[in-house]
C-alpha cells in the first residue's frame, strides 16, 4: 500500500506536529510520500484560490505515485 501524507508542518519545520510526522514516516511499515508546503505547493497567498495548489498537488501525487490512501494532517490553522 502507498500512502500520501499532506501536512503544512514536516521536518525541518520545528515543533511537535512536525516531529510527530517525521517519526511516523520514519517508522511506518508501508511507503509514505510526504507533500508539505516547503516549496509553496499547498497554500497560495491569493485569497480566492488559497487551496487550489493543494488540490492540484494532491491530484498529481496520487496519479504519479499510484497512492492508495491519503492522510491529511494539521492543515486548518492556515485558514
Amino acid at each position: 500500500m502507498k500512502y500520501l501524507l499532506v501536512t503544512l508542518e514536516y521536518p525541518p519545520f520545528f515543533g511537535g506536529i512536525a516531529h510527530y510526522y517525521g517519526h511516523l514516516v520514519k517508522n511506518f511499515p508501508g511507503t509514505i510520500t510526504v507533500l508539505d508546503n516547503s516549496q509553496g505547493q499547498l497554500v497560495s497567498e491569493h485569497l480566492l484560490w488559497k487551496w487550489w495548489p493543494a488540490i492540484r498537488s494532491i491530484w498529481r501525487a496520487v496519479q504519479e505515485e499510484k497512492i492508495n490512501y491519503i492522510l491529511v494532517g494539521h492543515i486548518l490553522p492556515r485558514f
